[in-house]
């Protein structure tokens, strides 16, 4: 068997040893009950009011800064195409 990550096999508990002697159509069932289990918390998570408006307090925070760095970027970014159309770069 080829080598799994520890840092994620620490949070599978038991179930590796259990995966290993289930049928290829358990593990399959498996697989759709935890994509189930991943939409529901995405579909909780975009539903929870408190996190979107922490969340939208945060992009209102951080845009000063974001700006701040986009605005920089682009000026490199221009500063790169200028000595590129120079031939110095």
């Amino acid at each position: 068997m080829s080598e799994f990550p520890n840092k994620l096999l620490k949070l599978l508990g038991d179930f590796p040893s259990k995966a290993e002697s289930m049928s290829a159509e358990d593990l399959k069932k498996e697989l759709v009950k935890c994509e189930r289990v991943i939409a529901q918390f995405e579909a909780d998570k975009k539903a929870d009011v408190k996190l979107v408006s922490l969340k939208d307090d945060y992009k209102e925070a951080a845009s000063i800064y974001d700006d701040a760095i986009k605005e920089n970027r682009a000026y490199i970014k221009y500063i790169v195409h200028v000595l590129d159309d120079r031939g110095v770069v």
